[in-house]
């Protein structure tokens, strides 16, 4: 089933934003860092494929299949300078210097695309909740305010991280 792919790249983001990768200090360091980025990145977009194609896929993506793509393309056209970043603060200041004064705004422009990712997922999930019946509707109210529970102190840090101007997940 391709949705447990889906929930492989949702599951991925909780170990990575509670272990900061900058402080393992071996050759798999870069690895650590890479994939630590990577899984917060693939967390929103997994997140939002998943509201849109469990258990059927979304009419609203039915009607509308661009918006997913406004939210995702974003997301990965940012995600080069998060790895330029993290290679210019690992091994080499000088190839990202130039990104310095621009990687809080990048930082931002994630995280609120991010946060749409996210609420597209609730988006898709809330019409097929009122819509299904039986086993479909069980499964789609535990996935729907099981993710209201879960994700609600993440958003809380989301509001944090803008409030304080910090990076999301930084001094949790």
């Amino acid at each position: 089933d391709p949705n447990t792919w889906l929930i492989l790249g949702i599951l991925a983001f909780f170990a990575p934003l509670f272990i900061n990768s900058a402080q393992i200090y071996s050759p798999y360091l870069i690895l650590a860092q890479l994939w630590s980025d990577f899984a917060q990145t693939a967390m929103p977009l997994c997140l939002m494929a998943f509201g849109i194609y469990f258990p059927q896929r979304s009419p609203t993506d039915i009607r509308f299949p661009w918006i997913k793509w406004c939210i995702a393309t974003p997301i990965f056209l940012l995600f080069p300078t998060d790895i330029l970043y993290i290679y210019g603060h690992t091994y080499h200041f000088a190839a990202s210097a130039w990104l310095d004064p621009w990687f809080y705004r990048i930082a931002i422009a994630e995280n609120v695309f991010s946060a749409l990712a996210i609420s597209y997922f609730f988006a898709n999930l809330a019409p097929k909740f009122a819509q299904s019946t039986g086993d479909a509707r069980r499964r789609l109210r535990i996935l729907y305010f099981g993710s209201v529970i879960g994700l609600t102190p993440a958003f809380v840090l989301f509001i944090v991280s803008l409030v304080n101007k910090a990076d999301f997940g930084q001094n949790i």
